[in-house]
């Protein structure tokens, strides 16, 4: 690494900040990190990035974390396109359209987090046309892979259709469920009151106490 191999700079950053084998150094990795990252690698490029957005042993500097991310991303790192579509989105100033960009980017190379960010984008028009079909698309993709947020949302768009079918809103029922099971509370709540009424699954006031409970 001191002799200036970006593999082992990666390599040798990633020990330093685990700590693997040795005192954790973040201040120390980071600057393995942008030494690898300044030679090409991908990987270190977005390690940086998140040590520069969320003060990992040094300053933030959201600034900063957008350059090394945006290399990455325009790399091909889906991580990073999913990082810096979230600075986009949060930045001062935003840049909402470009955000949705590198989301949908993200989302279609299987970033589980960059999948629900673009669904909530379409389905409230945030740097896009709203798009409720697309949104209830890209929510699911990220549902079916454990996404507990994405399958509040959507179950929450399929249950407020306003011509939901009754084989809608079975699919609004069990996908709530899925995020109630999992430890939302909102979601416990819903399912709750999706029993209690018979609303998408058997009426059950005895097993909707249990989740309002």
């Amino acid at each position: 690494a001191d002799q200036g191999n970006s593999v082992a700079e990666l390599m040798y950053g990633r020990i330093l900040y685990n700590g693997y084998g040795v005192p954790t150094n973040k201040p120390e990795a980071s600057r393995y990190f942008k030494n690898a990252a300044d030679k090409g690698s991908i990987v270190a490029m977005n390690n940086y990035g998140n040590m520069l957005n969320y003060g990992y042993g040094i300053s933030i500097n959201k600034k900063e974390a957008a350059k090394y991310y945006k290399m990455a991303a325009d790399l091909g790192n889906c991580a990073s396109m999913n990082n810096y579509g979230s600075i986009l989105e949060e930045g001062t100033p935003s840049d909402q359209k470009e955000a949705a960009k590198y989301y949908k980017m993200s989302a279609d190379k299987g970033n589980v987090f960059a999948m629900n960010h673009y669904g909530n984008m379409l389905e409230e028009g945030i740097g896009t046309n709203v798009d409720k079909k697309e949104a209830a698309k890209y929510y699911k993709m990220a549902a079916d892979k454990g996404n507990v947020s994405a399958m509040s949302s959507y179950g929450k768009l399929l249950e407020e259709l306003p011509d939901a079918t009754d084989e809608i809103k079975e699919e609004a029922a069990r996908y709530v469920k899925l995020a109630a099971d999992k430890g939302s509370v909102n979601d416990k709540f819903n399912y709750g009151i999706m029993l209690e009424e018979g609303e998408g699954v058997h009426e059950d006031k005895l097993e909707a106490f249990k989740y309002y409970k």
